[in-house]
């Protein structure tokens, strides 16, 4: 083969050693974090009253919660550090594109009730198309920040659309922990977010 075809193998075959190290990263921390300890009767209330189930770390509570507005807003807090995770669903979606704009429209809008008006630093976010478990999804990762209690941190928004119930789910995280590596608190809610089951796929 040619320098260039060459170049592209070694690249290729990086990408897939990256994929495989991050896979096996992941595994791990979620081995490590129910291991630990595991909130059944919250994982529990959420399968009997939501159109899905989540698996919960311990120390979570179900801070607010609304059927009529289709949303649930999980938190950990300790007093240097904050971990938030909403999971949002919007039915009757078949008229709706899932954009970058739009997504953090519909981050905005929730941040602005639940969050004290948290906005999303656009500048310093990044979108891109992944895969969620079996869905094509959309996938926003950078800053958020309230103007007017002058916070902010990282987050993470995962959205896309179930075809068969025709709804789109929005599934967000972020983190505030001032002075410390956010990215393992971050991860660790990724992994909460990936343990995310339709009601049609509980067992």
């Amino acid at each position: 083969p040619d320098k260039e075809a060459m170049i592209q193998r070694l690249y290729d075959l990086g990408e897939l050693v990256y994929d495989d190290f991050e896979k096996s990263y992941y595994q791990r921390l979620k081995k490590q974090m129910f291991e630990r300890g595991e909130d059944d009767k919250l994982g529990e209330y959420i399968s009997n009253n939501f159109p899905f189930t989540l698996r919960i770390q311990h120390d979570y509570k179900l801070v607010d919660e609304s059927e009529s507005e289709h949303y649930l807003w999980l938190r950990r807090i300790y007093p240097d550090r904050d971990r938030s995770l909403t999971v949002r669903w919007i039915p009757d979606a078949d008229s709706i594109t899932i954009s970058p704009s739009w997504l953090i429209k519909k981050r905005n809008e929730l941040a602005a009730q639940i969050h004290s008006g948290d906005v999303v630093v656009e500048q310093e976010t990044i979108a891109e198309q992944v895969r969620f478990q079996k869905w094509p999804a959309m996938r926003l990762e950078g800053t958020w920040k309230n103007p007017q209690r002058y916070i902010g941190g990282p987050f993470r928004t995962i959205a896309f659309k179930d075809s068969e119930s025709n709804t789109i789910f929005i599934i967000d995280f972020f983190v505030q922990a001032i002075g410390e590596r956010k990215k393992p608190y971050l991860d660790q809610l990724d992994v909460i977010a990936h343990t995310f089951q339709l009601e049609t796929e509980k067992s």
